[in-house]
């Protein structure tokens, strides 16, 4: 067994903590979400993060998407998507960055959550961590390096934890990676190369992950994310995980198909062929019928 593969099995077990994406489907009294992501999507009550979380305050996040516009002008049909979400100016566990060598340890874990749904509350379009794993309408792979699907296909949920670069041979001396070769040569044991590499362990504050929108004739669809800054505290019930002191991002939007979106021709009350009148337009129009109405019985 090479150095690496020792590395990572001791490594294995962090990397399942509460506030990762297999805890969803855990009960809720273990810290889990019983099969609920809590995006406040009707699929989960409207449920959100707050259900459990106490937050303290609300932190700020960036959605974009690549094409851009999906956000700002709607989804045009059958298109691959790619959404980058970032935490920005994270304030919360700052101070246990470099902690998670312990399960029970202080750790900065964050994380977030997301669906897309129709108008019904169904899932709608083809969600996945990587856009290239998009085939034939389905995701071939439900774990990427930033992401993965819930266990029921429904949302998408960020990694907690940012793990440092290892080297390996296409590495450069200007590259910021952690050399397991060298360590191994001043005579660390793989459990002291671990804690190594558990020190530059930071709570991950950027994703990407990958939505196809639906094809032509679909409806508008409702896009539900949550996001936690998580303080990375230890103070918890005897079966509950931690969930005091954190900050809660949660946003709920409309995104229609674009090829539906009303021109400014029938926004802005403009007259014409097919134009749609605006209110004075219509106030107008009543108050004349009035008047011949008056004139006519007069």
């Amino acid at each position: 067994m090479t150095l690496l593969r020792v590395i990572i099995l001791i490594l294995t077990p962090t990397l399942c903590g509460f506030s990762d994406y297999a805890g969803f489907d855990r009960p809720t009294n273990y810290g889990g979400g019983g099969g609920y992501s809590f995006t406040g999507s009707p699929a989960n009550h409207g449920m959100e993060c707050t259900e459990c979380h106490e937050s303290v305050r609300t932190p700020k996040v960036s959605i974009i998407s690549d094409p851009p516009g999906l956000f700002e002008n709607g989804y045009e049909t059958d298109i691959r998507y790619k959404i980058l979400v970032n935490l920005l100016f994270e304030t919360r566990g700052l101070e246990n960055n470099g902690n998670c060598s312990q399960d029970n340890a202080a750790c900065n874990r964050n994380l977030f959550v997301a669906e897309f749904v129709d108008l019904k509350g169904q899932k709608t379009g083809v969600l996945c961590p990587d856009t290239d794993a998009i085939l034939n309408d389905q995701c071939e792979s439900e774990l990427g390096e930033l992401t993965a699907r819930t266990p029921n296909g429904n949302a998408i949920a960020g990694k907690s934890l940012k793990y440092p670069n290892v080297c390996d041979e296409s590495s450069s001396e200007t590259d910021t990676c952690i050399d397991l070769e060298a360590l191994a040569d001043q005579g660390l044991s793989p459990t002291e190369i671990t804690q190594e590499i558990q020190k530059q362990v930071r709570g991950r504050t950027h994703w990407e992950f990958s939505w196809r929108s639906p094809p032509v004739g679909s409806s508008p669809v409702r896009f539900f994310l949550g996001l936690v800054d998580g303080d990375g505290g230890t103070r918890q019930d005897p079966d509950y995980a931690d969930y005091y002191g954190d900050a809660v991002y949660m946003t709920a939007r409309i995104i229609p198909r674009s090829d539906t979106l009303q021109s400014p021709a029938l926004t802005e009350g403009n007259e014409g062929c097919g134009a749609t009148p605006s209110l004075p337009n219509l106030l107008l129009i009543f108050l004349a019928s009035v008047h011949v109405g008056r004139r006519r019985r007069a």
